[in-house]
């Protein structure tokens, strides 16, 4: 089964958009730290949640006893995903964001020192 593909135009414009918090999740991972934990003895398993503590993004897992994860679910916040009908993200448009985030750091480091001159 063949994965609709976004379109690198369609990537391009969402990833404009995106937060500075969600592109660097997107870049580089997130930061996880643990929310709640609980044990549920019907299961005889552990559900935790853990939560990004950049973008907010929440991962729930359900652990065995012995620290097996038997599920997993993430809940993303509103516009951390591609809009709906943009299609899978290639490793090209995987790429693109990665740019888009040292682009925006650039940007932002040279503008750093004017700031700092001003202020003084």
């Amino acid at each position: 089964m063949l994965r609709n593909t976004a379109s690198a135009a369609d990537v391009s414009s969402w990833q404009r958009e995106l937060p500075e918090e969600y592109l660097t999740c997107r870049d580089l991972g997130h930061t996880w730290r643990p929310a709640s934990a609980r044990y549920m003895p019907d299961e005889d398993a552990y559900e935790r949640t853990m939560r990004c503590g950049r973008c907010h993004t929440e991962r729930d897992q359900v652990l065995s006893r012995s620290g097996e994860i038997l599920a997993g679910h993430y809940t993303y916040p509103e516009g951390y995903t591609v809009p709906a009908g943009t299609g899978f993200l290639s490793s090209g448009a995987r790429g693109s964001l990665r740019i888009e985030s040292v682009t925006r750091l650039i940007a932002h480091d040279t503008e750093a020192p004017s700031a700092k001159r001003k202020g003084k």
